[in-house]
Protein backbone atom coordinates (compact mmCIF):
# COMPACT_ATOMS: atom_id res chain seq x y z
CA UNK A 1 0.00 0.00 0.00
CA UNK A 2 1.31 3.40 -0.92
CA UNK A 3 0.23 4.89 2.44
CA UNK A 4 2.73 2.67 4.24
CA UNK A 5 5.65 3.11 1.89
CA UNK A 6 7.25 5.81 4.05
CA UNK A 7 7.36 3.71 7.22
CA UNK A 8 10.73 2.10 7.53
CA UNK A 9 11.01 -1.67 7.67
CA UNK A 10 13.32 -1.35 10.61
CA UNK A 11 10.73 0.57 12.63
CA UNK A 12 8.02 -1.95 11.75
CA UNK A 13 10.12 -4.87 12.92
CA UNK A 14 11.16 -3.13 16.14
CA UNK A 15 7.67 -1.93 17.13
CA UNK A 16 5.11 -3.94 15.11
CA UNK A 17 2.08 -3.02 17.26
CA UNK A 18 2.85 0.70 17.21
CA UNK A 19 3.56 0.58 13.47
CA UNK A 20 0.22 -1.11 12.85
CA UNK A 21 -1.61 1.58 14.82
CA UNK A 22 0.18 4.33 12.89
CA UNK A 23 -0.64 2.65 9.61
CA UNK A 24 -4.32 2.48 10.58
CA UNK A 25 -4.19 6.15 11.61
CA UNK A 26 -2.78 7.21 8.25
CA UNK A 27 -5.46 5.21 6.46
CA UNK A 28 -8.11 6.94 8.58
CA UNK A 29 -6.66 10.38 7.82
CA UNK A 30 -6.49 9.59 4.12
CA UNK A 31 -10.09 8.36 4.14
CA UNK A 32 -11.30 11.51 5.89
CA UNK A 33 -9.49 13.67 3.34
CA UNK A 34 -10.53 11.86 0.20
CA UNK A 35 -14.04 10.63 1.01
CA UNK A 36 -16.82 13.16 0.83
CA UNK A 37 -20.39 13.80 1.74
CA UNK A 38 -21.77 12.34 -1.49
CA UNK A 39 -21.95 9.09 -3.38
CA UNK A 40 -20.75 9.76 -6.92
CA UNK A 41 -21.66 7.60 -9.89
CA UNK A 42 -19.85 8.72 -13.02
CA UNK A 43 -20.32 7.33 -16.49
CA UNK A 44 -17.06 5.44 -16.73
CA UNK A 45 -16.01 1.82 -16.32
CA UNK A 46 -18.71 0.61 -18.68
CA UNK A 47 -21.77 2.23 -17.04
CA UNK A 48 -23.23 3.19 -20.42
CA UNK A 49 -26.71 2.21 -19.20
CA UNK A 50 -26.86 5.41 -17.16
CA UNK A 51 -26.03 7.52 -20.16
CA UNK A 52 -28.58 5.83 -22.39
CA UNK A 53 -31.40 5.69 -19.79
CA UNK A 54 -30.70 8.73 -17.63
CA UNK A 55 -28.91 11.04 -20.05
CA UNK A 56 -26.41 11.96 -17.32
CA UNK A 57 -22.63 11.85 -17.07
CA UNK A 58 -22.65 11.99 -13.26
CA UNK A 59 -25.25 11.10 -10.65
CA UNK A 60 -24.78 12.48 -7.12
CA UNK A 61 -26.62 11.19 -4.05
CA UNK A 62 -26.10 11.94 -0.33
CA UNK A 63 -23.83 9.68 1.69
CA UNK A 64 -26.92 8.36 3.49
CA UNK A 65 -27.72 6.47 0.27
CA UNK A 66 -25.07 3.93 1.24
CA UNK A 67 -26.85 0.84 2.47
CA UNK A 68 -30.21 1.96 1.07
CA UNK A 69 -31.64 1.91 -2.40
CA UNK A 70 -29.00 3.51 -4.60
CA UNK A 71 -30.01 5.62 -7.58
CA UNK A 72 -29.32 2.74 -9.96
CA UNK A 73 -31.45 0.44 -7.78
CA UNK A 74 -34.29 2.95 -7.77
CA UNK A 75 -34.22 4.06 -11.38
CA UNK A 76 -33.06 0.92 -13.13
CA UNK A 77 -33.91 -2.00 -10.83
CA UNK A 78 -37.15 -0.85 -9.22
CA UNK A 79 -35.96 -1.09 -5.60
CA UNK A 80 -37.57 1.51 -3.35
CA UNK A 81 -35.61 3.92 -1.17
CA UNK A 82 -35.61 7.32 0.52
CA UNK A 83 -32.60 9.55 1.19
CA UNK A 84 -32.05 13.29 1.04
CA UNK A 85 -29.38 15.97 0.85
CA UNK A 86 -29.99 19.51 2.06
CA UNK A 87 -30.53 22.55 -0.11
CA UNK A 88 -27.05 23.76 0.81
CA UNK A 89 -25.56 20.46 -0.35
CA UNK A 90 -27.32 20.82 -3.68
CA UNK A 91 -25.97 24.36 -4.05
CA UNK A 92 -22.47 23.06 -3.32
CA UNK A 93 -22.78 20.48 -6.08
CA UNK A 94 -24.29 23.00 -8.49
CA UNK A 95 -21.40 25.44 -7.96
CA UNK A 96 -18.83 22.93 -9.24
CA UNK A 97 -16.93 24.11 -12.30
CA UNK A 98 -17.47 22.16 -15.51
CA UNK A 99 -21.22 21.53 -15.28
CA UNK A 100 -23.18 22.13 -18.48
CA UNK A 101 -26.61 20.99 -17.24
CA UNK A 102 -27.88 19.98 -13.81
CA UNK A 103 -31.23 18.75 -12.54
CA UNK A 104 -32.52 17.31 -9.28
CA UNK A 105 -34.88 14.50 -8.31
CA UNK A 106 -36.82 13.72 -5.14
CA UNK A 107 -37.53 10.10 -4.16
CA UNK A 108 -40.51 9.04 -2.07
CA UNK A 109 -41.55 5.48 -1.27
CA UNK A 110 -45.31 5.09 -1.10
CA UNK A 111 -47.25 3.16 1.47
CA UNK A 112 -49.68 0.60 0.08
CA UNK A 113 -51.60 2.54 -2.56
CA UNK A 114 -54.92 1.94 -4.27
CA UNK A 115 -53.15 0.71 -7.41
CA UNK A 116 -50.62 -1.64 -5.94
CA UNK A 117 -50.12 -4.69 -3.78
CA UNK A 118 -46.68 -3.43 -2.69
CA UNK A 119 -44.91 -0.15 -2.18
CA UNK A 120 -43.85 1.76 -5.29
CA UNK A 121 -41.23 4.41 -5.89
CA UNK A 122 -42.41 7.95 -6.56
CA UNK A 123 -39.89 10.11 -8.41
CA UNK A 124 -40.30 13.86 -8.46
CA UNK A 125 -38.41 15.89 -11.08
CA UNK A 126 -38.17 19.47 -12.26
CA UNK A 127 -39.63 19.75 -15.79
CA UNK A 128 -37.84 23.08 -16.33
CA UNK A 129 -34.34 21.59 -15.94
CA UNK A 130 -34.87 17.86 -16.47
CA UNK A 131 -33.04 16.12 -19.30
CA UNK A 132 -33.49 12.56 -18.00
CA UNK A 133 -37.17 11.69 -17.46
CA UNK A 134 -38.95 14.37 -19.50
CA UNK A 135 -37.65 13.22 -22.93
CA UNK A 136 -38.86 9.70 -22.18
CA UNK A 137 -42.24 10.92 -20.90
CA UNK A 138 -42.70 13.10 -23.99
CA UNK A 139 -42.79 9.94 -26.13
CA UNK A 140 -46.12 9.08 -24.49
CA UNK A 141 -47.35 12.41 -23.10
CA UNK A 142 -46.59 15.78 -24.67
CA UNK A 143 -48.58 18.02 -22.33
CA UNK A 144 -47.20 19.73 -19.25
CA UNK A 145 -47.44 17.74 -16.02
CA UNK A 146 -49.67 19.93 -13.87
CA UNK A 147 -49.65 20.06 -10.08
CA UNK A 148 -51.60 17.06 -8.83
CA UNK A 149 -50.87 15.00 -11.96
CA UNK A 150 -48.82 11.81 -12.05
CA UNK A 151 -47.45 9.70 -14.87
CA UNK A 152 -47.21 5.96 -14.25
CA UNK A 153 -44.78 3.33 -15.49
CA UNK A 154 -45.99 0.54 -17.76
CA UNK A 155 -46.20 -2.00 -14.91
CA UNK A 156 -48.45 0.12 -12.68
CA UNK A 157 -51.96 -1.32 -13.06
CA UNK A 158 -55.49 -0.86 -11.74
CA UNK A 159 -56.39 2.78 -12.31
CA UNK A 160 -59.70 2.49 -14.20
CA UNK A 161 -60.98 5.59 -12.44
CA UNK A 162 -58.07 7.65 -13.72
CA UNK A 163 -57.13 8.46 -10.14
CA UNK A 164 -54.55 7.06 -7.77
CA UNK A 165 -54.23 7.60 -4.03
CA UNK A 166 -51.05 8.27 -2.05
CA UNK A 167 -51.03 9.19 1.62
CA UNK A 168 -54.74 9.98 1.77
CA UNK A 169 -54.89 12.19 -1.32
CA UNK A 170 -56.02 11.40 -4.87
CA UNK A 171 -53.95 12.32 -7.92
CA UNK A 172 -54.92 12.38 -11.58
CA UNK A 173 -53.13 9.86 -13.81
CA UNK A 174 -52.10 11.87 -16.87
CA UNK A 175 -50.43 9.08 -18.85
CA UNK A 176 -48.90 5.61 -18.86
CA UNK A 177 -45.34 5.31 -20.17
CA UNK A 178 -43.83 2.97 -22.70
CA UNK A 179 -42.12 -0.14 -21.37
CA UNK A 180 -38.34 0.12 -20.84
CA UNK A 181 -37.56 -3.22 -19.21
CA UNK A 182 -36.05 -1.45 -16.16
CA UNK A 183 -37.23 -0.31 -12.73
CA UNK A 184 -38.57 2.80 -14.44
CA UNK A 185 -41.60 0.71 -15.42
CA UNK A 186 -42.60 0.22 -11.76
CA UNK A 187 -42.43 3.85 -10.67
CA UNK A 188 -44.66 6.92 -10.48
CA UNK A 189 -43.47 10.28 -11.84
CA UNK A 190 -44.61 13.78 -10.99
CA UNK A 191 -43.32 17.33 -10.69
CA UNK A 192 -41.49 18.71 -7.67
CA UNK A 193 -44.46 20.63 -6.28
CA UNK A 194 -46.60 17.50 -6.20
CA UNK A 195 -43.98 15.14 -4.78
CA UNK A 196 -43.13 17.60 -2.00
CA UNK A 197 -46.83 17.80 -1.10
CA UNK A 198 -46.93 14.00 -1.01
CA UNK A 199 -43.92 14.04 1.31
CA UNK A 200 -45.65 16.50 3.65
CA UNK A 201 -48.71 14.24 3.74
CA UNK A 202 -46.47 11.27 4.47
CA UNK A 203 -44.76 13.12 7.28
CA UNK A 204 -48.14 13.82 8.89
CA UNK A 205 -49.49 10.28 8.49
CA UNK A 206 -46.50 8.01 9.17
CA UNK A 207 -45.57 7.07 12.72
CA UNK A 208 -41.91 6.81 11.70
CA UNK A 209 -41.26 9.62 9.24
CA UNK A 210 -38.14 9.74 7.03
CA UNK A 211 -38.41 13.54 7.12
CA UNK A 212 -37.69 14.26 10.78
CA UNK A 213 -34.44 16.13 10.00
CA UNK A 214 -35.31 17.09 6.43
CA UNK A 215 -36.52 20.39 5.00
CA UNK A 216 -38.96 18.96 2.47
CA UNK A 217 -39.11 22.22 0.51
CA UNK A 218 -35.39 22.18 -0.34
CA UNK A 219 -34.35 18.53 -0.01
CA UNK A 220 -33.00 16.56 -2.97
CA UNK A 221 -32.45 12.82 -3.42
CA UNK A 222 -30.33 12.72 -6.56
CA UNK A 223 -28.55 15.26 -8.74
CA UNK A 224 -28.01 14.43 -12.40
CA UNK A 225 -25.24 16.24 -14.25
CA UNK A 226 -24.07 16.69 -17.81
CA UNK A 227 -20.43 17.71 -18.00
CA UNK A 228 -19.47 20.71 -20.13
CA UNK A 229 -17.35 20.28 -23.22
CA UNK A 230 -13.66 20.50 -22.42
CA UNK A 231 -14.02 19.03 -18.92
CA UNK A 232 -13.47 15.40 -18.00
CA UNK A 233 -16.13 13.46 -16.10
CA UNK A 234 -13.50 12.21 -13.66
CA UNK A 235 -12.26 15.69 -12.76
CA UNK A 236 -15.76 17.11 -12.22
CA UNK A 237 -16.76 14.10 -10.09
CA UNK A 238 -13.61 14.47 -7.97
CA UNK A 239 -14.24 18.21 -7.49
CA UNK A 240 -17.78 17.56 -6.24
CA UNK A 241 -16.59 15.29 -3.46
CA UNK A 242 -13.42 17.17 -2.56
CA UNK A 243 -13.54 19.08 0.76
CA UNK A 244 -13.15 22.85 0.32
CA UNK A 245 -11.92 23.48 3.90
CA UNK A 246 -9.79 21.14 6.04
CA UNK A 247 -9.01 22.00 9.67
CA UNK A 248 -6.31 19.78 11.20
CA UNK A 249 -5.61 20.17 14.92
CA UNK A 250 -2.23 18.60 15.79
CA UNK A 251 -2.51 16.04 12.95
CA UNK A 252 1.02 14.72 13.55
CA UNK A 253 1.01 14.43 17.34
CA UNK A 254 2.91 11.32 18.54
CA UNK A 255 3.77 10.21 15.00
CA UNK A 256 7.25 9.16 13.93
CA UNK A 257 9.17 11.28 11.42
CA UNK A 258 8.27 9.23 8.34
CA UNK A 259 4.56 9.16 9.15
CA UNK A 260 4.59 12.89 9.99
CA UNK A 261 5.99 13.68 6.55
CA UNK A 262 3.38 11.43 4.95
CA UNK A 263 0.47 13.16 6.72
CA UNK A 264 1.81 16.63 5.94
CA UNK A 265 2.29 15.64 2.30
CA UNK A 266 -1.33 14.52 2.11
CA UNK A 267 -2.49 17.86 3.50
CA UNK A 268 -0.19 19.74 1.12
CA UNK A 269 -1.65 17.77 -1.80
CA UNK A 270 -5.18 18.79 -0.85
CA UNK A 271 -4.07 22.45 -0.67
CA UNK A 272 -2.51 22.18 -4.13
CA UNK A 273 -5.81 20.78 -5.40
CA UNK A 274 -7.65 23.91 -4.21
CA UNK A 275 -8.73 23.15 -0.65
CA UNK A 276 -8.13 25.65 2.15
CA UNK A 277 -6.07 23.79 4.76
CA UNK A 278 -5.58 25.15 8.29
CA UNK A 279 -3.09 23.27 10.49
CA UNK A 280 -2.71 23.99 14.19
CA UNK A 281 0.53 22.36 15.29
CA UNK A 282 3.68 22.44 17.39
CA UNK A 283 5.48 20.49 14.64
CA UNK A 284 8.34 22.64 13.35
CA UNK A 285 8.68 20.56 10.17
CA UNK A 286 5.14 21.57 9.16
CA UNK A 287 6.39 25.07 8.33
CA UNK A 288 8.00 23.96 5.09
CA UNK A 289 4.61 22.75 3.79
CA UNK A 290 2.79 26.03 4.50
CA UNK A 291 2.00 29.00 2.26
CA UNK A 292 1.32 31.30 5.23
CA UNK A 293 2.48 31.00 8.82
CA UNK A 294 0.88 32.52 11.90
CA UNK A 295 2.35 32.25 15.39
CA UNK A 296 0.50 32.44 18.69
CA UNK A 297 2.54 33.85 21.61
CA UNK A 298 1.06 34.96 24.93
CA UNK A 299 -2.41 35.06 23.43
CA UNK A 300 -1.39 37.23 20.47
CA UNK A 301 -1.68 35.88 16.90
CA UNK A 302 0.76 37.37 14.42
CA UNK A 303 1.65 36.64 10.82
CA UNK A 304 5.22 35.77 9.92
CA UNK A 305 6.95 36.92 6.78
Amino acid sequence: MSFASGISKKNIKRKPFRATLLFALVLLIAFSLFSGAFVIISLRNGLECYQSRLGADIVVTPSSARGHGSVDDILLSGITGNYYMSGKDFEKVASTEGIASITRQFFLTSAKASCCSARVQIIGFDPKTDFSIQPWISESYTNEIEDGDVVVGSEINGYDSGLITFYGQEYRIAARLEKTGTGLDNAIYTNMTTVRQMAKNAANLLETSPFQDVDIETATSAVLIKVAEGYSIEDVADDINSPKIIIADEPTGDLDDDTTRLVLSLLRKKADEGASVLIVTHEHDALQYADQIFRMEKGVLSKEG
